[in-house]
């Protein structure tokens, strides 16, 4: 037989109704606090009942068709025999006689209502959309995000290729390579005109073409011929070239 943990209060099962605490921390503390009991280190668990009496008429669910009379899920319990009882909840019950007055005595109108449903769909379609451009814009800075780690990859990329480049390659050839078109001449320097006189030399007429045809950035042998003449007509230290 289960005893009310109410102070002042002696009513058990076999009088009344008796209600659990609820299981929910937050009201279960709730509850307890409103019986004004001196709880000390031992908190309220969910095996202590109040009956019924404690409860306010309005903390009990109305018009049910099985006729039980069961709390509401969000029932507190105010009524106590104590110095101090909590206040009480002021929560009236809406008859149909009520209901049918409210109606009766609404200055709202059709059209008021019309509008008031409107804005409130209108309310509903912003906040949809606010909530699709918030992820999508999440989504836009997650993908410029991984293009700026593209971005740097690639340029870290490039700057080592340049650096072998360079480890081998004059700059005038390093420019050859970086060229878009072909139309517009470049002018070699000295020095890989002086490196490709000797590969001309060493290799065959072939062998030279065939490293040209392969890449590798090379004067024309017309080019090659041209500047000699160039060099020679102007300078006799240009025999240095012959």
């Amino acid at each position: 037989m289960a005893h009310c943990s109410a102070m002042n209060c002696i009513n058990n099962s076999k009088k009344c109704r008796m209600y659990r605490f609820p299981a929910d921390t937050v009201r279960r503390r709730k509850w307890a606090d409103n019986t004004r009991r001196s709880w000390g280190p031992k908190e309220p668990t969910t095996n202590m009942k109040l009956c019924e009496v404690h409860f306010e008429d309005s903390q009990f669910e109305a018009n049910r068709q099985d006729g039980k009379r069961k709390l509401r899920w969000d029932a507190v319990p105010t009524l106590f025999d104590v110095p101090n009882p909590p206040e009480r909840i002021t929560i009236q019950r809406t008859t149909s006689e009520n209901l049918q007055q409210s109606v009766q005595n609404a200055e709202t109108t059709p059209g008021e209502v019309e509008s008031e449903i409107e804005n409130e769909l209108q309310d509903c379609v912003c906040k949809t959309q606010v909530i699709r451009l918030k992820s999508e814009l999440a989504a836009s800075k997650l993908e410029c995000r991984r293009l700026k780690r593209k971005i740097a990859s690639i340029e870290t990329a490039e700057k080592r290729k340049c650096e072998k480049l360079e480890s081998f390659l004059r700059p005038d050839q390093v420019k050859y390579l970086e060229r878009r078109g072909r139309t517009n001449p470049l002018e070699w320097s000295d020095e890989t005109l002086m490196m490709a006189l000797r590969l001309r030399c060493s290799l065959s007429a072939s062998g030279y073409e065939l490293l040209r045809k392969e890449g590798f950035p090379l004067p024309s042998y017309r080019t090659l011929c041209r500047r000699v003449v160039e060099v020679s007509s102007s300078s006799p230290e240009g025999s240095a070239l012959e």
